[in-house]
C-alpha cells in the first residue's frame, strides 16, 4: 500500500521467471503490467475477477511469451474471459515480419497474434489497443504511468526482442517505481545515465 493504491507482484505458478504486476487504485481502478507465462492466466484471471473484473490498462512491456502468455491463455478460456473486462491494451511491438525473423519466441508471437484475431472474435470481444507515446503520461485515477522510452532504439540490435522493452515510470501516491521489465543492458546503462 503506497497512499495512492496497491501494488501487487505475483509470483510465477512455475520456477521460471516472469513479470506480473497489478496496480489497485485507491478507488478500485486496475492496470496491469505483463502478466507472466501461459501457465500463470488461470491465476491471475482469477484474481483480476476478484479485484472487479476491469482492467483499465494492460501494459505489455514487449514480445515475449513470458510477459504476455497469461494473457494469450486467458483467451483460449472463453467462459472465464468473458467475466474480464478489459478497457485498454498497450503495448508498442516491432512489426511481426521482423519479429519472425528474430530467433526468439516467433511461433509463441505468431500465435498471439492469431490470439487477437480470432480468438477475441470468439469470445465477441474487443479490446481497443493502442502504442506507447515516448514520454507519454497515462493517468489512471491518482496513478501515473510515463512511457521512458520506444520500441525503436538504439538497443534493438544488441539483444534484439529485449532491446524492445517499454519501461514504465510510475508514480503512485508518494512512490515512483521504475518497471523495467527485460531492458538490454545498454538500454539500462541508457535509462540509468
Amino acid at each position: 500500500d503506497f497512499g495512492g493504491g496497491k501494488m501487487y507482484c505475483f509470483a510465477g505458478r512455475s520456477a521460471s521467471q516472469m513479470l506480473s504486476t497489478v496496480f489497485v487504485s485507491k478507488n478500485g481502478h486496475v492496470a496491469v503490467v505483463d502478466g507472466g507465462w501461459l501457465c500463470d492466466g488461470p491465476f491471475l484471471l482469477e484474481k483480476l475477477i476478484e479485484l472487479g473484473g476491469k482492467v483499465d490498462y494492460w501494459f505489455i512491456t514487449h514480445a515475449h511469451n513470458d510477459h504476455y502468455g497469461a494473457l494469450s491463455d486467458m483467451m483460449t478460456k472463453e467462459d472465464r474471459f468473458r467475466r474480464l473486462e478489459i478497457r485498454q491494451l498497450v503495448f508498442s511491438f516491432p512489426s511481426l515480419e521482423w519479429l519472425m525473423k528474430s530467433k526468439e519466441g516467433s511461433e509463441n508471437m505468431r500465435k498471439f497474434h492469431a490470439d487477437f484475431h480470432n480468438r477475441l472474435a470468439t469470445v465477441g470481444k474487443r479490446i481497443p489497443r493502442r502504442r506507447y507515446v515516448l514520454g507519454e503520461k497515462i493517468e489512471m485515477d491518482g496513478i501515473v504511468f510515463e512511457v521512458l522510452n520506444d520500441c525503436v532504439t538504439d538497443f534493438i540490435d544488441n539483444d534484439p526482442i529485449n532491446g524492445t522493452t517499454i519501461c514504465l515510470g510510475v508514480n503512485m501516491g508518494n512512490r515512483r517505481i521504475l518497471v523495467t521489465g527485460d531492458v538490454s543492458t545498454n538500454e539500462g546503462h541508457w535509462l540509468t545515465d
